[in-house]
């Protein structure tokens, strides 16, 4: 070094590295802020690092700066390296608020520091808001509440099919039960009918022919004939009987399927007259057709048939010496076959046990003449079938008129040419 250096020791003063700590720049992910900055007040919630660089004089030695850090209040003070980069590093930042205190040494002496404090903010993401919080719990209660709903919802459907199958189980139990008190009914009036209307005639017949084989010898021939007649009217009435028990047993069946048919009712009923007229003439009774021979009607050929049979014989098994009449007559769409016999007649007790549903009679109910009720019971069940009402009109002693009022669509009531 040429010159000359002349120094004065008492006077010489140490240059201490005081005064104000300066910020050069702040970067938040690379971004450039102003330490004033509102952007650093709500820094962006995917911060990752905020880098601070420190500014220093040029004519400084950086190896007398001392500069310290703290964030939040935390008790350690971290070192700045002052080397090339005077450069805050922080990183994996949390949300909040941050406060950050940057002290310098200033020189000798305890406590002898500059700070500067910079304060910074992380927003907060909006899923971690508390309003977000309330929003998840408001859709968990919802969902739970559309669970329960839906669950309830599942458990009523499953109740009402529950309940529906149960109450079809129990309709089919009672339609089963109806079916069993059916047969055991039927099975009741069959035993009695045939323990009293057919065991009972078929004995008379087995004595009546044992004696004609036995004693015929001894019998005179007005008894023979006599018995024989009795016998033939006997065999007769029970073939009747037996007839009228199929029919009733044929028309208990509810499945049974029919068909109704146009036809005309005045031939029905010369065919069944010319079924009865024998017993008829038996009786010295009359039958007359009074049905229009022009009438057609749209019903059940083959249950009217057998309800016409039913009207007659009863007309016929409770009269003699006299007529037996069947008319028929049209009211709106529905055709009245009326039956009026001269016979017996019926008390109004009887009467209402004949239209009570459980009416059984036996032989001894009517002035001790010939009958079992059966034929009733055929009638009331076949006008069910055909949807026709019934009634009847009678006087002790004087006749009985029956009616039969038939729903028939088709009706042609011509005159006979």
């Amino acid at each position: 070094m040429d010159g000359l250096l002349w120094v004065n020791p008492a006077k010489a003063r140490p240059i201490l590295p005081s005064g104000e700590i300066f910020i050069d720049e702040i970067l938040s992910d690379n971004k450039k802020l102003n330490a004033d900055s509102i952007a650093l007040k709500k820094l962006p919630p995917q911060t990752q690092e905020v880098l601070i660089e420190l500014g220093f004089s040029s004519w400084c030695n950086k190896e007398n700066i001392y500069i310290d850090y703290q964030l939040n209040d935390t008790l350690n003070w971290k070192p700045v390296n002052t080397g090339n980069d005077a450069v805050i590093r922080l990183g994996n930042l949390s949300p909040g608020n941050y406060v950050l205190r940057i002290r310098k040494l200033n020189g000798f002496g305890i406590n002898n520091y500059t700070y500067k404090i910079i304060r910074f903010a992380i927003s907060t993401p909006w899923h971690k808001q508390w309003w977000f919080y309330v929003l998840c719990m408001l859709a968990l209660l919802g969902i739970t509440l559309l669970i329960l709903n839906i669950r309830t919802r599942q458990y009523k459907i499953s109740q009402r099919r529950l309940e529906r199958q149960v109450a079809e189980k129990t309709k089919e139990l009672q339609e089963q039960n109806e079916i069993l008190e059916k047969n055991d009914t039927i099975k009741t009036r069959l035993i009695s009918i045939i323990s009293h209307d057919i065991v009972t005639p078929l004995k008379f017949v087995t004595v009546a022919g044992k004696n004609l084989i036995e004693k015929r010898t001894l019998m005179p021939e007005e008894l023979q004939m006599e018995t024989i007649q009795e016998m033939t009217n006997t065999s007769q009435e029970l073939q009747l009987l037996s007839t009228n028990i199929l029919n009733w047993i044929k028309y208990q069946n509810e499945n049974r399927r029919l068909a109704k048919e146009t036809f005309n009712l005045h031939e029905l009923v010369n065919q069944v007259m010319g079924v009865l007229n024998s017993l008829a003439k038996q009786k010295k009774l009359t039958l007359q057709n009074r049905v229009n021979s022009n009438m057609e009607i749209y019903q059940f050929f083959e249950p009217l048939k057998i309800l016409v049979y039913n009207l007659l014989t009863n007309a016929i098994n409770f009269s003699e010496n006299s007529a037996v009449v069947i008319a028929a007559t049209q009211k709106d769409e529905h055709v009245i076959i009326s039956v009026s016999d001269e016979g017996v007649g019926m008390t109004p007790e009887q009467i209402k046990n004949i239209m009570a549903d459980q009416f059984i009679i036996s032989s001894a109910n009517v002035d001790n003449r010939k009958g079992n009720g059966l034929g009733y019971l055929i009638i009331k069940d076949l006008v069910k079938i055909m949807g026709a009402t019934l009634s009847i009109e009678s006087e002790k002693g004087k006749g009985t008129k029956i009616s039969v009022a038939l729903p028939a669509v088709k009706i042609n009531t011509a005159p006979s040419l």
